[in-house]
Order: structure tokens, then sequence, then C-alpha cells
């Protein structure tokens, strides 16, 4: 660190020692330059003047890249460029033209930078406690409007002549003339703003941080006072008046900026070392620039690598490279934490391996259990909804003892079986909660093709299709097989027709020897009345009967087998 502030101070004392020798070279130049002959006059003028105008633009430069505050850095920008016009003019009109006319305007213009600098340096100094997003009062302008005002009574002034006064005919008017009221009204009005901007300047820095360095820029602005007294006692021609103006405000500026009153980035370097960061700058060709305090000590091979990917300069230590404009930066992560929680979360890990496979097969015993839990329940309520027919079914194969009973037996025995097998199927397929019509068409088809063969004549015909819930289709399918079970064994024809619209279904059964059903019709009816409207009729012996969905989905049982 040490040997950085020593780089970064010895870096500092040069340039501004360059900048010494400039502003003297450029002054013995501007001495001699009256004293050589005349076609050296030229050479020596222009370089003295160069010399002042290129001091002046790398101030320029540094103040946009050092000053912090945007406010700030725009004031001091702008009091740099208007001496930097302040240069330009004197150097033209010294230099290259010979009308008196145009070098007595350019002598005017001379006030356009002496005018306006004062309030940029107003406004900065206005700036020093206020953030960007706290604007300067816009009643300040007005000090903007006198200063302009100002200018245009000088440009004005071969009108009035208030301000200088000329012989008759403007003759020689750049060598002789008097200066007016308006001359030092103007000189009065600079005078006194540069006071208020100095004044409240120091005052600024009494009541800041930087108050122990007040006597630096203090030193400075009365060693610069003493500087401008003593050549306008001895008129010497080293310095003229712009340059003199010009030394004054840079000094006076460049001193308050090197003790912090104006707050600029000249320290990062000092701030970097003392921080936390564990950080490298180095530049394209891997040579560290900058080093925090806490930065690891790397190898040139390690930086390549690090460039590419993060290595591990220990264990606990990972090391990171990206690139920045003009080299690339480093730092360090502690992952000594990380590798703590990962050492604890293995060893808990080992721990709980055997007690997860113990879970795990747990889990797969809870599994198994509640597959056959389910299905248990599912077998349970399979077997209540058609104990009725199980029981049916029973009776008439235990009842049956000579072989026509039994061959009779036998195919009533398939009606029963073909209904406990197909609403066996509509139970498991209930969960889904619905389905297409056409399960219940082959439900009932199922039910026709053993009636059939029981000896009636059966068929079926579907008028719609779609998705219906299966509890609806169950219920139509229960009243199909209650319609049969009620007409048997007299039943001899059976026409189904079914329907739907509207998520609803119609079951339309027509039957002959069905006189057994009609004789029960207000069993029947009474037994569905939740499940839809239920019709019963009888024409010419034929028996129709009718269900349209819509009602509940349970239905009374009147005992009936």
């Amino acid at each position: 660190m040490n040997a950085e502030m020593n780089l970064t101070t010895k870096r500092k004392i040069l340039r501004f020692g360059t900048a010494g020798v400039l502003f003297l070279l450029a002054g013995v130049l501007q001495y001699f330059d009256s004293l050589v002959p005349e076609k050296y006059w030229l050479y020596l003028n222009l370089g003295a003047n160069l010399i002042f105008l290129g001091l002046c633009v790398f101030w320029l430069a540094s103040l946009a890249e050092r000053i912090v505050r945007r406010r700030i850095r725009t004031a001091l920008v702008s009091v740099a460029v208007l001496f930097i016009c302040l240069l330009l003019l004197k150097t033209i009109k010294y230099n290259f033209f010979e009308s008196e006319t145009v070098k007595r305007y350019l002598w005017y213009a001379f006030y356009i930078p002496l005018c306006l600098a004062p309030v940029a340096v107003f406004y900065m100094i206005l700036s020093l406690n206020r953030g960007d997003d706290k604007p300067v009062p816009k009643t300040w302008c007005l000090l903007l409007a006198s200063a302009v005002a100002l200018i245009l009574l000088v440009f004005t002034n071969d009108a009035h002549q208030f301000v200088f006064s000329f012989l008759p005919g403007f003759e020689a008017c750049n060598d002789i003339y008097r200066r007016g009221t308006g001359y030092w009204l103007i000189s009065g009005w600079l005078v006194l703003f540069s006071l208020i901007d100095v004044l409240l300047l120091f005052l600024k820095c009494r009541i800041s941080h930087c108050r122990r360095k007040l006597w630096i820029p203090l030193s400075l602005f009365l060693a610069c006072l003493v500087f401008c007294v003593l050549r306008e006692v001895f008129d010497f021609n080293s310095y003229r008046t712009p340059e003199t103006l010009t030394l004054v405000v840079v000094v006076l500026c460049e001193s308050l900026i090197q003790i912090g009153l104006i707050p600029s980035n000249g320290n990062y370097a000092r701030y970097f070392h003392l921080s936390d960061l564990t950080a490298l700058i180095s530049d394209t060709d891997y040579r560290v620039v900058l080093s925090s305090g806490r930065a690891p000590a790397v190898t040139r091979e390690q930086l390549k690598q690090a460039e590419r990917d993060a290595i591990f300069l220990d264990a606990d230590s990972k090391f990171c490279g990206s690139a920045i404009g003009g080299g690339l930066v480093y730092w360090s992560e502690d992952v000594s934490v990380v590798n703590r929680y990962n050492r604890a979360l293995a060893e808990t890990g080992e721990a709980l391996s055997e007690e997860n496979e113990l879970i795990a097969a747990e889990n797969e015993l809870r599994e198994k259990q509640a597959k056959i839990v389910e299905k248990n329940r599912l077998y349970d309520g399979i077997a209540r909804t058609v104990r009725p027919q199980v029981e049916q079914l029973n009776r008439i194969v235990g009842g049956a003892e000579t072989k026509e009973e039994r061959r009779d037996a036998l195919r009533l025995a398939l009606i029963y079986g073909a209904y406990i097998k197909r609403r066996s199927n509509l139970a498991v397929l209930e969960e889904k909660e619905t389905g297409d019509l056409r399960e219940l068409l082959y439900c009932i088809r199922e039910s026709l093709n053993q009636l059939s063969f029981y000896g009636a004549a059966c068929s079926s015909v579907c008028d719609g299709e779609g998705e219906i819930e299966y509890r609806a289709m169950i219920c139509a399918y229960e009243f199909f097989e209650d319609c049969i079970e009620r007409a048997l064994p007299e039943l001899s024809a059976c026409f189904v027709r079914l329907s739907q619209s509207g998520g609803q279904i119609t079951l339309r059964l027509s039957m002959e020897g069905a006189q057994r059903l009609v004789r029960q019709r207000e069993a029947l009816c009474g037994a569905w009345t939740r499940v839809g409207k239920v019709t019963v009729e009888e024409q010419e012996g034929t028996v129709y009967v009718t269900l349209r969905t819509g009602g509940g989905t349970e239905r009374h049982d009147d005992g009936m087998a």
C-alpha cells in the first residue's frame, strides 16, 4: 500500500511540477517576444499562447474525469471553457487581424468570459452542499442576467462610449482610449462578485471536514494576489491580464479540489486499498496496477487462468476474474462457510440415508396398503350395489330341479350376469365423473343380447352422443334393469331408444308382454322420482316406459327384486 501511495504522490507532484515549468516557460517566451526581431516574434508569441491554452485544456479534461458531482462538474468545466475562450480571443486579436474594428470587438469579447466566470463559480459554490436532485433556486438566475447586461453594455460601447471613449473616428482606438464610468462599474462588479465567491468558498471550507487544510487555498490565493499586484506595479510582459486571471482561478479551484472541499475521485486508489474488498486490477498484460489490502498474492499464470474460469487458491478461497475497460479485475471469494455447510450436509445425509431408505420402504408399504384399501372399498361398493341381483341369481339357480327348469334358470341367469358385469364396470369408471353416452349404449346392448337369448325380441337405437355424467348413466342403466326385472318372465319383446340433450338422458323402452310392469306402475314411478320423470303407458298391448333424467341421482327402493 505504501508503495502505491508513494507512486500516486509522485505522479501528482510530477503533473503539478510539469505544469509549473510549462507556465514559467510560457512566461519566458512571452517576455522575449518583444525583444527579438519581428520575424521571430510570432513564433515566440504563438508558442507562449499554445502552452497557456494546452495547460487549460489539460485542466479541463482532468475536471471532466475527476469531478464526481454533475452540477459541480458542469460549473467547473464552464469556468475552464470560458478562460480557454479568453486566451483564444487574446491570441487571435494580437496575431491574426490588422483591422482596428475587428481587434476592438475582440477586445470587447474579452468581457464575455470575464463576466460569466464569476457567475459559474458562484453556481458551483451553491451546488457544494446540494445533491444533484436538488436544483439551485431560479432566483439566482438574476445574477446571470446582470452579467449579460454588462456584456451588452460593453458591446454597445461604440454607440455611447460609456465604457471606453476614443478619438473621433475611432482613430488608433486599440492604443489611445480612456476608461469611462462603465469600465469602473464593470470592474467593481467583477471585484465584488469575485470577493463574494472567495468569501463563500472559505466559509464553506471552515464548516466542512477540510477546515484543517484551509491554510492551503488561503496561502495560494494570497500568493496569487501578490503576483497580480507585482505584475501591475512592475508591468512586466511575461504574463498579461488573461493569463494572470486564469492562473488565479485555476490555482484556487485546484487547491479546493486537493483539500477535498470540491469532491473528486482522486483518492480512489487509497480507498480501494483500505476497503474490505479482496480484489485487484491488472492491465491487459496481467501486471497488477491496483490492489486492495486484503487481496491474495497471485502469480501471472494464476491471473491468466482466473480470466478464463474461476480457480481455487486453497480449499476455502475461490479466485475469479473478469475483463473491464483497459484491463481486468480479479476478486477472491471466501467459500469456507459454504464448505462447512456442505460438510455438515454430507454428514447429515449419511446419517439420514438409512432412515430415508426406511421411510421409502414405509411409504411404499403405505402406498400398497392405500391401493388395497381403495380396491376393497371399490369391491365392497360394487358388492353392495349388485347384491339384490346376486341374491336373485342364487335363488334362480338354486331353485331349479328339473332339466327344463335348469335350462330356463340358466337363460335368466345370463340376464342378471350381464347386468352385474356391466354395472361393476360402470362403478369402476365412475371415478372419471364423465364419459361418452356410448358407454351406456354398450351396457344396454349387452343386456339386450342376453335377453334375446332368453327368448325376447330385442333391438336398440341411440339418437345422440356426447359427454354425460357417469352417475346419470348409472341411474339410467339401473332403471333399465329395474324395468326388465319387473317385466320378467312374461317379457317377449323390448325395443330401446336412447338419446341425450343438454346433458340429460332420455331412455324409452317399448315392451311386449310387460303387463306385470303396468301393474307395478306406481311402485316404479315412486322408486325413480328423484332420478327424473318417469312415465308408463300401455297402448294395444305394448307398454311404453320413459325416463328423462334431471332430478337427483338416487332411487327409492320399493323392495322388489
